[in-house]
């Protein structure tokens, strides 16, 4: 009896702890959901929302800190096929968010940043990867304050250093006026806005 008690503890405590999804994403080679479950766990938000999601999973990070805080929703915002650069399809996410046992937690809507942010409605957390440039932690930084917390994609020297910035000659992050904390350096790296008080 005490090894079945044993085994169904350990299902319970797999079940409730973080897992690296093995989905197709930049941040997944250096493992970057675990510094976002670690900045979900440790913020408790009630509503979260990730705007870029390309295959979930960014978002399947946060609804494992949900389900592990035992509250709160992810909103999950995307251009999905509207989207010009790379981009998944809706039932790309669904099915990935399915299969991990997440899709109670989760919200998808359809919605373009820039419209978004003309009037940005409230939330305690905020993940932002939509090919982030110095012009867009700009746009955070100025419409965001007292909002909630925001992490982004971005930060470190070695991602401002990525073809595209140069090849569509854009702002890089680190020229933004956005006051920013590098969390995790490992490309492409975790940053969270910091406003000063």
């Amino acid at each position: 009896m005490v090894g079945v008690r044993r085994i169904v503890y350990c299902l319970i405590i797999i079940t409730k702890m973080y897992k690296n999804p093995e989905i197709e994403s930049s941040y997944q080679h250096n493992d970057l959901g675990r510094t976002i479950y670690n900045e979900i766990v440790k913020l408790k938000p009630e509503k979260v929302i990730d705007f870029g999601v390309l295959n979930g999973y960014s978002t399947i990070c946060i609804a494992q800190a949900l389900r592990d805080n035992g509250k709160g929703k992810v909103k999950v915002y995307d251009l999905f096929e509207k989207y010009e650069h790379n981009h998944s399809r809706l039932e790309v996410l669904i099915k990935n968010l399915k299969d991990c046992g997440l899709l109670d937690y989760v919200e998808i809507e359809e919605r373009n940043f820039f419209d978004w942010i003309k009037n940005p409605e409230h939330f305690d957390a905020l993940h932002l990867d939509i090919s982030n440039t110095g012009d867009i932690l700009d746009l955070v930084w100025d419409n965001l304050r007292d909002k909630g917390v925001v992490l982004f994609e971005g930060g470190s020297e070695q991602r401002d250093r990525v073809g595209w910035i140069f090849k569509y000659n854009k702002k890089p992050i680190n020229q933004s006026r956005a006051k920013f904390k590098v969390i995790n350096n490992a490309f492409p790296s975790i940053s969270k806005i910091v406003y000063e008080n």
